[in-house]
């Protein structure tokens, strides 16, 4: 496995995506196209998912995110429709 690459700013559309704080590889969150959402846990349940997707971050400390996609991600990789891109 190649070793992550982490970003700051906004990702390339809205999804889910491994982000956090201190480059945690098992913390999900969803970035709706303004804001990141609370962390999902890798190994949380769907409905333990949506929960935290629906709550923004409560922090104003900078979330990196990687584009790094694990071969057993919860959630597969979309590819976006070039509308979601920005």
């Amino acid at each position: 496995m190649t070793k992550p690459v982490w970003h700051e700013g906004p990702p390339p559309f809205i999804g889910w995506w491994i982000a956090s704080r201190f480059n945690n590889l098992s913390a999900w969150r969803w970035w709706n196209g303004y804001e990141w959402s609370s962390p999902a846990p890798s190994d949380c349940t769907r409905k333990e998912a949506a929960e935290a997707a629906s709550k923004p971050a409560n922090i104003r400390a900078t979330i990196y995110w990687t584009d790094h996609w694990p071969d057993d991600a919860p959630v597969p990789r979309p590819t976006p429709p070039t509308d979601q891109l920005f």
